[in-house]
């Protein structure tokens, strides 16, 4: 018989060539390599609309071999070919079979997608994971038989050269049978894995080999059943499809055009607040402290002071700067305008704290507003400050959104949570416009010149500690100027703020009676973390429902013991409607491995899983004062983890304890809970660990709605005063109700992520759209709906209404509600 090649074209990222010379009961087998001689993968097919046989290669950078040899019915060899493939040459042939219109090579151009096949794969993301590195996320889909057979290890990925593109061996994210979507009757087997590739690589094959078995007629072994091509414009747009998807408020481009049109106060706006009376309404001291302030921005942000719509207000400039006779004369002037305007000329500079000190010694308003000089402010800031303040007359503090200003255009939108003393102890997220009421602050002593740099983060921790009402004005009302000499410009351009900064976490902590050391984010500037002491180490009590699955429980167990430093502590594994022989002696063995693990048995009715019931039931077995209920598909890799979650948990205002969950590839599943319309979700969802997206509120300790069950920490006395699950959320919301009547006790729900925990919940799991599981569901989040309406309706307090309420990644939410 003889073999030979005719038509060469290309498709969506591969060569395709017609082989002549096959019988219709004839076979084939195909191999491709390099010149070096690396295997690369190769497949053939019939194509059912023509009948043609066609091989299939990757487009790559370099030449390439294929061969094939044609096998009778019996596996006889019968003919033999060999072509050397040239990308350039390639590139040429399918360009002139298109413009001469060759039906031939038209047929056969993607003619794959049509034949049937045991076995898919596809690139379905790629995420940027640091500046060196960028995670592929795949599936392979497996079809009939061979259901059961390893995968990962007959799984590669190559560059443009045929090379190995692997930076680390592959993540397994999910392995599950379901039903095909698209051929009833047929079963799929559908593996995710995540891969680790060099940065912008320009190219990617994925390629599945058969297990290796006896040589092949060509001597491979492992023949290729699949592969799939990202050609550079493919790469472009997963990476493009990521950060859509990914995009937050503060790095959306469209902000500005958005605040103009949507979030300014028109002019009728305006006009219409000036026309509203404030009887008894209060006066605001507006303080700014002048250094060698440009006349340009002194102008501006004095424009923006006069031009406010709640009339009742000083300007209370504070001018460290007498050498500088154009600023005192523009001040000077300042003053014979309007006779708001007050001037304290000060002799010398002598920091930002001891010059607000002078302000605040001069102020007559009720309430201090702290202004930077080179800032300007919305002419409706103290409207809805003195609306607030009508609205709730016990506020003591408020603050406002606020975005940055640089070269004349706003950017950088912080669209901020309502009132989160733990966040603030994280990062001074008030910052701007700072306002408090005076009689509070008359109360303190005034702070040195050692806070210079944090002193308004200073102030907001003293002042939250007295208030009784903080009042978050939901809108950007504040534009923080951005420069060379501005901390908004770059943070750590002035340490000694860091310093300052944890200075006065410590002293609030110092204050609250919280046994605590404040330290220094050892990445970011102006961030800071808490560590808690111990004295004693009260009981704690971790309990984890399981249900087979023995070796995923043993790498739960086994990462306890291995990074818990905690002395005192007892693992209580609660066994729920087991099948497996295995899994009982794994117990046994597991009580002699561990002497703090114990095993109870939970009688339930089979195939009845209720996780609220079971965690209640594992906790009416606690002999712990802290209560941790987690997942057994969870691995603990955070060393000293178990003294994060109690040292809050001590805390008489907190009442939960969630930590971050990272998928096994490094990638967030959570970094808290939010409310949308629907259900609660996730914040973080796929980015990177250690991401700074949106102000770093990823890596920042923060009060949040709730944490999810797969790790949540609480104390006997509070799970015991809310009567612990509600056993009616038998496997959904369960966990998000907890945390909202832990709430309903005046307490509140913290997130720490300085604790990291794999969770090896499947990444691509899916939601319950049928059957039983999905009118489950629907019940449950009907029954949070009825429970929980103002979260629904009004929104998450944690979650600004600027930001997409569906949004895991806080999106700028650019429509009108």
């Amino acid at each position: 018989m003889s073999v030979s090649f005719r038509e060469t074209t290309r498709g969506s990222g591969k060569i395709f060539v017609r082989v002549e010379g096959l019988g219709p009961s004839d076979g084939l087998n195909v191999a491709s390599s390099t010149s070096d001689g690396t295997a690369l993968p190769a497949t053939w097919h019939r194509d059912p609309q023509s009948g043609y046989v066609v091989a299939v290669v990757p487009v790559l950078a370099v030449d390439q071999t294929l061969t094939v040899v044609a096998l009778d019915a019996a596996g006889n060899v019968e003919g033999t070919a060999t072509k050397t493939i040239r990308p350039r040459m390639a590139r040429l042939a399918s360009q002139v079979n298109t413009a001469t219109r060759n039906g031939a090579a038209a047929s056969i151009r993607n003619s794959d997608a049509r034949a049937a096949s045991t076995a898919d794969v596809r690139i379905y993301d790629l995420i940027p994971f640091d500046a060196d590195v960028e995670v592929i996320h795949c599936e392979v889909c497996l079809r009939g038989d061979g259901l059961g057979r390893e995968v990962l290890g007959n799984v590669r990925l190559l560059d443009s050269t045929g090379s190995d593109a692997l930076l680390a061996p592959l993540v397994c994210l999910g392995d599950k049978v379901v039903d095909s979507d698209e051929v009833p009757g047929l079963r799929e087997r559908r593996v995710a894995f995540s891969a680790r590739v060099r940065s912008n690589i320009d190219e990617l094959v994925l390629c599945l080999s058969a297990e290796e078995g006896a040589a092949d007629p060509l001597g491979a072994r492992g023949a290729t059943e699949a592969f799939c091509v990202a050609l550079g414009h493919d790469l472009a747009a997963l990476r493009g499809s990521f950060y859509a998807r990914t995009l937050s408020a503060d790095r959306d481009p469209e902000w500005e055009g958005w605040f103009l049109r949507n979030v300014r106060a028109s002019e009728a706006e305006l006009q219409a607040q000036r026309r509203v009376s404030f009887e008894g309404g209060p006066l605001f001291s507006l303080i700014v402290p002048l250094y060698k302030t440009p006349l340009e921005y002194f102008d501006q942000m004095l424009e923006s002071v006069l031009a406010q719509t709640y009339g009742r207000l000083e300007l209370v400039l504070v001018n460290a700067s007498p050498e500088d006779e154009r600023l005192a004369q523009a001040v000077s002037a300042a003053c014979e305008r309007d006779a708001r305007v007050r001037v304290l000329n000060l002799d010398e500079n002598r920091g930002i704290t001891l010059n607000t000190n002078e302000g605040i010694r001069a102020a007559s308003g009720d309430f201090l507003c702290f202004l930077d000089h080179d800032d300007v402010i919305e002419p409706d800031l103290l409207y809805h400050y003195a609306r607030g303040i009508e609205r709730y007359p016990r506020t003591d503090l408020l603050y406002c959104d606020e975005d940055k200003l640089i070269d004349g255009h706003f950017c950088q939108a912080f669209l901020k949570p309502d009132w989160s003393p733990d966040l603030l102890c994280s990062c001074n997220y008030v910052c701007h416009l700072l306002t408090v009421r005076k009689s509070v602050v008359d109360g303190l002593e005034l702070p040195d010149g050692s806070y210079d740099g944090a002193q308004d983060q200073n102030m907001t921790l003293r002042v939250g500690e007295l208030a009784r009402n903080v009042f978050h004005a939901r809108k950007v009302l504040y534009h923080w100027r951005v420069h060379p000499q501005s901390t908004a410009a770059d943070p750590g351009s002035k340490s000694y703020t860091s310093l300052a900064g944890v200075k006065s976490v410590q002293e609030h902590l110092d204050r609250c009676g919280i046994d605590a050391v404040a330290r220094i984010d050892e990445r970011t500037p102006n961030v800071y973390h808490v560590d808690y002491q111990f004295a004693e180490h009260p009981l704690v009590s971790i309990v984890i429902p399981n249900k087979d699955q023995i070796d995923v429980l043993d790498r739960c167990l086994a990462s306890i013991a291995q990074q818990t430093t905690y002395p005192n502590y007892e693992v209580i594994v609660v066994e729920n409607n087991s099948t497996e022989d295995e899994t009982f002696l794994y117990y046994e063995q597991a009580e002699r491995r561990w002497e703090r693990v114990r095993v109870v048995r939970e009688k339930t009715e089979a195939g009845r899983f209720n996780f609220a019931r079971t965690v209640n039931f594992g906790f009416s077995h606690a002999k712990g004062d802290y209560f941790l209920m987690l997942n057994n598909d969870t691995e603990v890799i955070t060393p000293g983890w178990l003294e994060q979650l109690v040292g809050p948990c001590r805390r008489e205002d907190i009442g939960a304890v969630g930590c971050k969950l990272l998928y096994p590839d490094g990638l967030i599943q959570h970094a808290g809970v939010f409310f949308h319309f629907a259900a609660p979700g996730h914040f973080g969802k796929m980015l990177p660990s250690h991401t700074q997206d949106y102000f770093n509120f990823c890596n920042l300790a923060q009060d949040l709605t709730a944490v999810t069950g797969a790790c949540l920490m609480t104390s006997r006395e509070t799970y015991e005063a809310v009567g612990g699950m509600d056993e009616t959320f038998a496997v959904e919301y369960n966990d998000i109700d907890l945390c909202l009547r832990i709430q309903g006790l005046g307490k509140r729900v913290l997130y720490n992520p300085d604790v990291e925990i794999y969770h090896y919940e499947s990444i691509s799991r899916g939601q319950h759209r049928h059957g039983p599981a999905a009118l489950r569901s629907c019940r449950e989040n009907g029954r949070m709906m009825q429970m929980y309406p103002r979260y629904f309706v009004e929104g998450d307090p944690y979650l600004n209404p600027g930001l997409v309420r569906m949004s895991e990644h806080r999106a700028l939410k650019k429509y009108l509600d």
